[in-house]
Order: structure tokens, then C-alpha cells, then sequence
């Protein structure tokens, strides 16, 4: 068999050279077109994305510089306080008075003075949640059960007796004496 012998006479040129490349370079010519194609596409929905998000983000910074400014403007415009320390520290006084638990307290001194004790003077200080009173009983046994019905008592967390003598001027020389309680935080 014979071989094929390939004669062409036309003059070295461009378009011959492109004539005679073979079919898998003409593809992967394609290919890389196609692929510089995508390559470019993707680049712009980059940029308009970036684009979009930077828009975004300045749209945002002038709102919180513009919120920030605001602020500004309304901590300059705020008076300064009205009241001096002592008024507060009074103020803070009075509601802590108004927030003693004084139903459950004198609930439950009232639950425990039944009996043959008066209950003199009863003085809760709402800083360090202690109540101190003051009580006359006629004999020592009664005020021995007064403070344990106390301690029974679910509004106050303890009890206890601090001091006690007999009341030498009155006739009948009742027991007095002086007790203290701690009241329960969790006291509606």
C-alpha cells in the first residue's frame, strides 16, 4: 500500500498554518475559550457582588455614625442630676422601708404574741433585714415560748433573745426584754 502524500503548494501564510492544525488543538482552543468565557462571567458577578455588599456596608456605617451622633446630641442635652447625695441616700431609705415585708412580719409577731405577752416596740431595719422588739411577759416561761414560737415562724429566718431584766418600778415586776430577728428575703 501506498502512503498518502500531502502536496500543497500555496505560500507559507496564517491561514494556511490554521488550515493544517489538527482537530484536537482546534478543540482545545474552543475549550480554552469557552473556559476564559466562564472565567470572565464569574469575575463580573464577583465585582457586582462586592459592589453590592460595599454599598451595604456604607449604607450601615452612616446609620450607626448618624445613630452614634444622636447619642451624642442626647447626652449633652441631658441635665445633670437634680438631686445631691444626701436627698438620694435619703430617697433609698424610704423605699427600702416601703419594701419591708411588713404584712408577713407583723403577721407573724401577731401569730406569736398570743398569749401573756405585750409586744412594746418592734423596729425592723431594712438594711441588714433585722428586726429588734421589745416585749413584756408576766413570768420567764412566757417569754422563753414567745421567742420559740417566734422561731417557728416561717417570715423571719431566726430569733433570738438579747437581753431581758424585770421592770422593778412597776408592782406586778413583769419580765422585760428585748429580742431580735432576722426576716426572710423571700417574705412577700
Amino acid at each position: 500500500m501506498m502512503r498518502a502524500i500531502n502536496i500543497d503548494f500555496a505560500p507559507a501564510s496564517r491561514a494556511r498554518a490554521l488550515h493544517r492544525l489538527p482537530a484536537l488543538l482546534w478543540g482545545l482552543a474552543l475549550l480554552g475559550l469557552v473556559l476564559a468565557g466562564s472565567a470572565a462571567l464569574s469575575l463580573h458577578a464577583q465585582t457586582q457582588e462586592r459592589a453590592a455588599l460595599q454599598a451595604e456596608i456604607d449604607q450601615v456605617s452612616a446609620r450607626l455614625a448618624a445613630r452614634r451622633q444622636a447619642q451624642a446630641a442626647r447626652e449633652q442635652a441631658r441635665p445633670e442630676a437634680l438631686i445631691s447625695p444626701v436627698q438620694a441616700q435619703a430617697m433609698n431609705a424610704v423605699i427600702a422601708q416601703l419594701n419591708t415585708p411588713w404584712s408577713a412580719m407583723l403577721n407573724a409577731m401577731e401569730t406569736a404574741s398570743m398569749g401573756p405577752v405585750a409586744l412594746l416596740e418592734f423596729n425592723p431595719d431594712p438594711k441588714s433585714h433585722l428586726v429588734k422588739g421589745v416585749a413584756e411577759a408576766r413570768h420567764s416561761d412566757a417569754m422563753i415560748a414567745f421567742i420559740e414560737r417566734l422561731k417557728a415562724q416561717t417570715a423571719f429566718n431566726g430569733a433570738r433573745l438579747s437581753r431581758h431584766e424585770y421592770a422593778e418600778q412597776d408592782a406586778t415586776q413583769p419580765i422585760r426584754f428585748e429580742f431580735e430577728l432576722i426576716w426572710s428575703e423571700s417574705a412577700p
